[in-house]
């Protein structure tokens, strides 16, 4: 009788241990706290245009080149299917805390009808803010978005995308 209460015990304790590893393996932290820290800086004399190579890792740009002398530029990557837009932006003149507050205390929602939710992370060696736009009407659904915007030395890089899977992965391949 002992011996098949020990060995119940044991099959009980075998299937909780194998529910928690599979959720210990399984389970994906939040997309803000896999954002990669380690940055290259921004090489002197590099222009705003070859910020954006094409390809980058994975991705493939789908728009052309813009001016060399524009004041700020944008392109739009795709793998998948999935659509990632970057924009850099020159930042002079200002601090950085001035910077912080100016443009990562604010959500960057595209549409003024989305619900964000933020995440700041300001503390860090490059300091960022996570946000992921809802609308009110779907509330996660197809229209949801997802932007990554960070501070790297004189520039601020703003990303996003509809799946925060594929935007991860895109801000954390890009080298600044």
């Amino acid at each position: 009788m002992r011996g098949s209460v020990l060995v119940g015990i044991l099959l009980a304790a075998s299937a909780v241990f194998a529910v928690f590893a599979f959720w210990f393996l399984f389970s994906l932290t939040p997309a803000d706290q896999r954002f990669n820290q380690q940055r290259n800086a921004v090489p002197d004399g590099v222009t705003l245009t070859e910020m954006l190579p094409d390809p980058m890792g994975d991705f493939a740009r789908l728009t052309p080149q813009v001016a060399p002398d524009a004041p700020e530029v944008a392109a739009t990557y795709g793998d998948n299917g999935v659509r990632v837009s970057i924009s850099i932006k020159p930042l002079k003149g200002q601090t950085q805390q001035q910077e912080i507050a100016y443009n990562l205390t604010v959500p960057h929602c595209k549409k003024t009808t989305d619900n964000p939710s933020t995440t700041s992370h300001l503390d860090g060696k490059v300091p960022f803010v996570y946000t992921q736009c809802t609308s009110d009407a779907l509330m996660g659904g197809s229209d949801a978005t997802y932007n990554f915007t960070w501070l790297d030395d004189d520039y601020l890089f703003s990303a996003d995308a509809t799946d925060p899977e594929v935007l991860l992965r895109f801000v954390n391949a890009y080298p600044h």
